[in-house]
C-alpha cells in the first residue's frame, strides 16, 4: 500500500512546483549536461534515475508525489522530507545532518530549502558518479543552492546529529558509534529477514541498534524506519 498520501499538500506548500522545475533545469545544464557521469541510469537518466529506481518509489509512495518532485528524489528520501517536516522545527533546526550517499546532493537542496536541519553534510564515495570530486567543489550548482559538495572526506562524527543512508553504510561505524540523536535507515540495511537478500550491515542490525540504545521512532515499513536514541 502506498504511503504519504496525505503528504502532497505539505511538500507543495514546502516546495513549489516552479522551485523544483528550475533546480531539476539547473541539475541538468551545471551536472548531468556536464559531465560524464559513470552512472547514467541512476543519476542522468531521466526515465531510470532514482525517482524510478527499482519500482520502489511507485511501489511504497503516492506515485502523484515522486511525480511532483519530478523523480529527482529516490523513496527515502521522501520519507525523511516527510519526518523531518513534521518535526518541531525548532528542535531538529539545530541538528547537523549527514547524507551517506548524497550522490550530487538533491537531497540537501530540499533540506536548505525547507531550513528543517543546521547543516548537511554530503557524503558520497563516488562508486558511481566515477573521478568528478575535484569538478564539484568549483560547480556553481552547490553555491546557488547554498549546500555543500559531495565529499570522499567522513564527518566529524561528533558534528553528526542525524545519520542518514540510503545508499552507503559501509565505513560508517566510527559515525554510529557516536551516537547521533537519530538514525534514519532502509529497512534492507537492518532486516535479516528481507527480502532483497542482503545481509544487514552488523551495527546496524536491529538488536545491535537496541543494544546501542535506538528504538524505531517512526516506521515508514517497508522501506525505513527513523531510529531515536532511548
Amino acid at each position: 500500500q502506498p504511503l504519504l498520501g496525505d503528504s502532497l499538500s505539505l511538500f507543495e506548500k514546502t516546495f513549489p512546483k516552479e522551485w523544483v522545475n528550475k533546480l531539476e533545469n539547473d541539475y541538468h545544464s551545471s551536472i548531468t549536461e556536464k559531465y560524464d557521469i559513470q552512472n547514467k541510469t541512476w543519476f542522468a537518466n531521466e526515465e531510470t534515475r532514482f525517482g524510478h529506481y527499482g519500482g520502489r518509489n511507485d511501489k511504497f509512495i503516492k506515485k502523484e508525489i515522486s511525480d511532483y518532485f519530478n523523480r529527482l528524489l529516490y523513496g527515502s528520501n521522501i520519507f525523511a522530507l516527510d519526518f523531518l517536516l513534521r518535526c518541531d522545527k525548532k528542535i531538529v533546526s539545530q541538528l547537523n545532518f549527514c547524507d551517506a550517499g548524497s550522490g550530487f546532493g538533491l537531497l540537501s537542496c530540499f533540506l536548505q530549502k525547507a531550513g528543517v536541519v543546521k547543516d548537511c553534510y554530503n557524503y558520497e564515495n563516488f562508486s558511481q558518479l566515477g573521478n568528478m570530486e575535484a569538478d564539484q567543489k568549483n560547480n556553481d550548482f552547490y553555491e546557488k543552492y547554498k549546500i555543500m559538495p559531495p565529499s570522499s572526506a567522513y564527518p566529524n562524527p561528533k558534528n553528526v546529529d542525524i545519520l542518514y543512508c540510503a545508499d552507503i553504510t559501509t565505513g560508517m561505524s566510527h559515525i554510529f558509534a557516536a551516537k547521533p540523536k537519530l538514525l534514519m535507515l532502509e529497512h534492507f540495511y537492518t532486516s535479516p529477514y528481507n527480502s532483497y537478500e542482503f545481509q544487514p550491515v552488523f551495527e546496524f542490525h536491529p538488536e545491535q541498534l537496541t543494544k546501542a540504545g535506538y528504538r524505531v521512532l517512526c516506521d515508514y515499513y517497508p522501506m525505513m524506519a527513523v531510529w531515536v536514541q532511548a
